[in-house]
């Protein structure tokens, strides 16, 4: 049996907008709420709407501070911060991490005033700092305003990074840099998604996920509305990269998009090729053992066949470097070569 350790494939996702970034296999969502509204240009200046009022900011600020939903996105802008923090420690993707070595790096978790203070900036774009966004939590957001003018982006720009990324862009005049950084995305989710098709064709692909003491199958209707990215929204694979699913999906889902299926379920799975998510560590790691070492899972056609990919150590891809590393390497994976 073929088992590969994998990071997380990052697909992405799209907010209905005038002129909408559609990555493959990803249909607009209801209209959201517009992130950042220029109201005037200034000269020097240029005033903001966004989630918290309207802000007359820089337009073309030195020292910026961003949280860790805009970090990426700031950075493929041009805009590298001076101080940021991060969801976690993992390693930084080679081209991102050449572009910020100038940047102080704090961990993800409250706030922290005096590392902002220290940071001296003269603009803060925040989405989830203490909250801040979510909440509209008003303290925070004076607090951060006393330091430095701030703008809140509104909407989830934490969800896929495409329309932060034209919002930050639009107030910046960075309009060409940013559909650059979209069109480049899209290209590669087709040359990954090639490279993945070259090897499963139109052979069947079941999606796999397992969690601390179960195992899930998953569909091609487990789509989450918001959110883009694997394993949270993993059912988009099969659309994103047009894969086809098993045979056994719909008696095993009926109308649902996933389900947690027992040992004497395995015989069901017939597909070709099995994708396979582990979310979590050594308890997974059990459950895994569990259902690999039994007889019954030698039963699965893909087990059979060599054709088993176990995606492990997930990344928390939130923007055009990670997503486009975790694509990439998904595609290494799958094809057992690495990428030109």
């Amino acid at each position: 049996m073929k088992l590969v350790m994998l990071v997380l494939v990052a697909l992405g996702l799209t907010f209905a907008q005038e002129e909408p970034y559609h990555a493959p296999g990803f249909p607009p969502f209801a209209p959201e709420p517009q992130m950042l509204e220029v109201v005037e240009d200034r000269g020097d200046t240029v005033l903001v709407r966004h989630l918290m009022g309207e802000t007359e900011v820089p337009k073309n600020p030195e020292r910026v501070y961003t949280d860790a939903s805009l970090f990426e996105t700031a950075v493929s802008l041009g805009i590298i911060p001076v101080a940021s923090n991060r969801f976690d420690d993992a390693p930084m993707p080679p081209a991102l991490a050449s572009r910020v070595q100038e940047t102080t790096l704090h961990p993800q978790g409250e706030t922290n005033l005096e590392a902002i203070v220290a940071a001296e900036p003269d603009l803060i774009i925040a989405y989830e700092l203490n909250d801040v966004g979510w909440n509209k939590d008003t303290t925070v957001y004076e607090q951060l305003s006393a330091i430095a003018p701030t703008i809140v982006l509104q909407a989830d720009a934490s969800g896929f990074w495409g329309p932060a990324t034209r919002a930050l862009a639009e107030v910046f005049g960075l309009e060409e840099r940013a559909e650059a950084v979209l069109s480049d995305y899209q290209a590669t989710i087709q040359t990954q998604c090639d490279r993945v098709r070259g090897v499963i064709g139109e052979e069947s692909v079941t999606i796999l996920r397992f969690v601390p003491g179960s195992l899930q199958v998953i569909g091609p209707g487990y789509e989450l509305e918001g959110v883009g990215y694997i394993p949270f929204d993993t059912g988009r694979m099969y659309s994103t990269c047009e894969l086809t699913p098993g045979s056994e999906l719909p008696q095993l889902l009926g109308t649902e998009g996933g389900a947690i299926i027992s040992l004497e379920i395995l015989p069901d799975i017939q597909a070709d090729h099995l994708i396979v998510y582990l979310l979590g560590e050594a308890e997974t790691e059990a459950t895994l053992a569990e259902y690999t070492e039994h007889p019954l899972w030698n039963s699965i056609p893909a087990v059979q066949q060599g054709n088993v990919y176990i995606f492990q150590d997930l990344a928390d891809p939130v923007g055009y470097y990670t997503s486009t590393e975790a694509l990439t390497r998904a595609a290494d994976i799958i094809t057992g070569e690495a990428s030109e």
